[in-house]
C-alpha cells in the first residue's frame, strides 16, 4: 500500500507543469487528469521519508549486559607484571575464566591509597577479592604507581604512569581478549588519581566510569593540605604538587579533579564517610554538585558512621560501584 503525504504532492508542482507543457493540445482534459494523477502518485511515493526508528533499535547495549553475559567460574592470576620501565610501574592481573570463553572482557583498573607516597597495590586486595566474588566478565588490573618523593616524583609523574599504563593496556588488548572499555576504581589518593586522569583526558572515551572512595578532590582545602602527612616524607600534598600552597595556590588547583569538571567529564560515583579523620565530606558533596550542574552522570553515597578506612562499607561500595558501572 502506498501512503502519500500532502507535502510531497505540493512539492511536485513545478515538475508537473513542465510535463504538461510538453503534452500536445490534441490530448483530452480527461487524459491529462489521468496522466497527472499517475505522475503525482509515483513522484510523491518516491519522496516518502524513512519510517521512524523503533525505540531501542540498534542502541548500544549497556556495560551490564556484557558484565553478566558470561559467568566467571575462576580467575587466572599473575602477580607483579610490568607496564613500564620503573619498578613501581607494576600490576597484578586477574583474568576471568568464563563459561563462554569467546566473549571479550571489560577491564577494571584499581588504584591504591596511601597519600600518593605510601603503601602499594596489596592495599586493595580486599576490594579485588570482592569484585572477583561477583563472578562478572571483568578483567582486573590492580596497579602500583610511582610514589611521590620530594624533588623527584610529583603529580605529573603519576599522570605519566597512567599514560604508560593505557598504552600497555592497548598493546595487550587482543592477547587479554579485552573489549576496549575501561573502568577505574580508586581509594583515597587512588581515587584522586583515577578522577584526575579521567577528567584530564576526556578524549579517552573508552574510560567509561570512575568509582572514587574517600578521594580528595580539591587540594586547595585546608584538610588535605594539613592532614595528609608522613613522618618520613613530610607533607604529602605539598610533595605531590611540588610546591607549598603559599607559593603557588594555582598549582594546587591544577592538581585537583574538582577544577577539571566539564560537560564531557567521565561519569563518576562517589563514596564518603561521616567520621573521616583526614577528609571532610565536602570533597564529595561539592564534587557531586558540580558534576550534576554539568549534567554528568553521577551518584553520591555518605556513610555517616564510617571513618576514612570505610571497612564495614566495603561490600556496599562494591555493589554500588558495579551497579553504576553496569549503567554505562
Amino acid at each position: 500500500m502506498f501512503i502519500c503525504t500532502l507535502t510531497n504532492l505540493f512539492n511536485t508542482g513545478s515538475l508537473f507543469y513542465m510535463v504538461l507543457s510538453r503534452i500536445t493540445t490534441n490530448i483530452t482534459m480527461k487524459t491529462i487528469i489521468y496522466i497527472s494523477g499517475i505522475f503525482l502518485l509515483l513522484n510523491s511515493c518516491n519522496q516518502l521519508e524513512s519510517p521512524e526508528p523503533i525505540v531501542g533499535q540498534n542502541l548500544k547495549p549497556k556495560l551490564g549486559d556484557l558484565l553478566r553475559k558470561s559467568e566467571a567460574i575462576n580467575y587466572k592470576i599473575e602477580y607483579n607484571l610490568k607496564y613500564g620501565e620503573y619498578n613501581l610501574q607494576a600490576y597484578d592481573l586477574y583474568r576471568p575464566v568464563l563459561t563462554v570463553d569467546s566473549i571479550p572482557s571489560i577491564l577494571l583498573v584499581t588504584i591504591h591509597g596511601g597519600g600518593w607516597g605510601l603503601l602499594d597495590k596489596s592495599f586493595l586486595d580486599p576490594f579485588v577479592d570482592r569484585f572477583k566474588s561477583k563472578k562478572l566478565n571483568l578483567t582486573i588490573m590492580n596497579i602500583n604507581h610511582r610514589l611521590v618523593e620530594e624533588g623527584k616524583i610529583t603529580f605529573d609523574n603519576i599522570m605519566d604512569d597512567l599514560d604508560v599504563l593505557m598504552n600497555h593496556i592497548e598493546s595487550r588488548k587482543e592477547e587479554l581478549r579485552l573489549n576496549g572499555e575501561i573502568l577505574l576504581f580508586g581509594y583515597s589518593s587512588g581515587g584522586h588519581i583515577a578522577m584526575s586522569y579521567a577528567y584530564n583526558h576526556p578524549e579517552i572515551t573508552n574510560i567509561k566510569a570512575v568509582s572514587a572512595v574517600v578521594a580528595p578532590t580539591d587540594l586547595t582545602l585546608e584538610d588535605v593540605r594539613k592532614n595528609i602527612f608522613s613522618q618520613n616524607k613530610g607533607n604529602l600534598t605539598e610533595i605531590l604538587v611540588g610546591k607549598k600552597y603559599s607559593e603557588d595556590p594555582v598549582a594546587f588547583k591544577e592538581a585537583s579533579p574538582f577544577y577539571k569538571i566539564s560537560k564531557s567529564t567521565t561519569p563518576t560515583v562517589l563514596f564518603y564517610s561521616g567520621q573521616d579523620e583526614i577528609l571532610e565530606e565536602i570533597h564529595g558533596k561539592k564534587t557531586y554538585d558540580a558534576l550534576k550542574n554539568k549534567k554528568v552522570e553521577t551518584s553520591f553515597y555518605l556513610y555517616p558512621s564510617e571513618n576514612h578506612e570505610m571497612k564495614s562499607a566495603y561490600n556496599d561500595i562494591i555493589d554500588k560501584s558495579i551497579a553504576f558501572y553496569a549503567e554505562r
